[in-house]
């Protein structure tokens, strides 16, 4: 068995803004798990290494309706090695991201917002993400949105393609 754990803050600190941060770590335990897979000629051992996520942000308003919000995110895995900026072989990851949204109400007969963001984003895996959504608020706080992601490499070290991410959530 394995477990994880984390911890996250959301407050308002003085002009109004308001920031957010998160701690979390992953695979506790450092298992040692064996088995067979599909394709694989006999078993197959791994060591499951803990990971640890750091997340920081901040939303900024610039009007009621539209606001930008800065973050950082970092991954701190010990013994494994990620490619950095350089080319450099080091156990964390970091991402830096920025998003503006922007909102506008409709008067109707029930109450609705409509918004769309748009985004973008590096790593320190000279990766970069861009970002773009929409999302609708209706009567009693039910929350739609519909985004859409892309993100692609820029070093030759990683033999990765780009990714393209369609996400979407509710809340009612």
């Amino acid at each position: 068995a394995d477990f994880a754990l984390g911890a996250f803050y959301l407050g308002v600190v003085p002009g109004g803004y308001r920031l957010y941060g998160g701690l979390s770590m992953l695979q506790a335990y450092q298992l040692h798990v064996s088995g067979e897979r599909p394709g694989d000629n006999g078993i197959r051992a791994e060591d499951l290494v803990p990971h640890y996520y750091f997340l920081a942000g901040s939303v900024v308003n610039l009007t009621n309706w539209t606001f930008i919000e800065p973050s950082v995110w970092m991954r701190y895995t010990p013994d494994v090695r990620y490619y950095s900026l350089g080319n450099f072989s080091v156990p964390v990851s970091m991402n830096l991201n920025v998003r503006y949204q922007m909102l506008q109400r409709r008067f109707t007969q029930k109450r609705r917002i409509h918004g769309f963001w748009i985004g973008l984003g590096g790593a320190t895996s000279r990766e970069v993400m861009v970002e773009a959504g929409g999302l609708m608020i209706q009567e009693q706080d039910k929350i739609y949105k519909l985004g859409l992601a892309y993100s692609f490499q820029l070093s030759s070290v990683v033999q990765l393609g780009p990714t393209l991410e369609l996400n979407g959530s509710f809340s009612l």
